[in-house]
């Protein structure tokens, strides 16, 4: 029950992807029942009645305010689904004492790895939030903090090096299992996925 077709509005174009995504979705819906009971995902057959009930351009959306998850089928990504789950949950448990822990092993790893210009900003920050970059100062961040640096690495990701890029995605697949979600393949193979992810965990943690 937690699971609905839209089915008002004519496709603006046909996606191939479809019947794989509504497939992916369904076994999503079983997933995140027994995570958040409340938590409801429709799948749109046109951008119009996605961009009704979103007021967005995209492929997908988590509406925390309504509880539910919007995706556009005539554009959406086999990545989408599992996406906007993992926001959902993660919005959902960010405040969780793991979660938080795991979060800041993350930051301060990547800060130990990064490149020049990634530790360059996170220095600043960090010395502008009061912090002794050469102390143990992600144990002490708070989740406004730990947002701005989750930021940060996220718009200098691409910029890593591939075992760096390795270890965010180590850290997300972590984040993942205590959420208690699987995370599929698709959900961290690409960048740009990578990138929306890190930049969810930003936003959890600044509401």
């Amino acid at each position: 029950p937690n699971l609905s077709i839209n089915k008002k509005g004519k496709p603006e174009k046909v996606n191939n992807l479809k019947p794989r995504i509504i497939k992916i979705a369904k076994a999503s819906a079983r997933s995140v029942a027994k995570l958040l009971p409340k938590t409801k995902i429709v799948l749109h057959e046109s951008k119009s009645e996605y961009f009704k009930y979103t007021g967005k351009k995209g492929r997908g959306y988590y509406d925390p305010t309504t509880d539910t998850i919007h995706i556009d089928l005539t554009n959406a990504k086999l990545s989408t689904v599992p996406h906007e789950v993992f926001h959902a949950v993660l919005l959902d448990r960010i405040s969780e004492s793991d979660l938080n822990v795991t979060l800041r092993e993350m930051v301060a790893t990547i800060d130990k790895v990064a490149n020049k210009n990634i530790k360059d900003k996170l220095k600043t920050f960090l010395e502008e939030s009061g912090y002794d970059t050469e102390t143990d100062y992600a144990a002490s961040l708070d989740e406004e903090q730990m947002s701005e640096l989750l930021g940060i690495l996220a718009s200098e990701y691409t910029n890593l090096s591939v075992e760096d890029k390795s270890i965010v995605r180590k850290f997300i697949e972590k984040l993942a299992k205590l959420l208690g979600i699987s995370v599929p393949v698709q959900l961290t193979e690409s960048d740009k996925n990578i990138v929306r992810l890190m930049n969810d965990m930003a936003d959890a943690l600044s509401r």
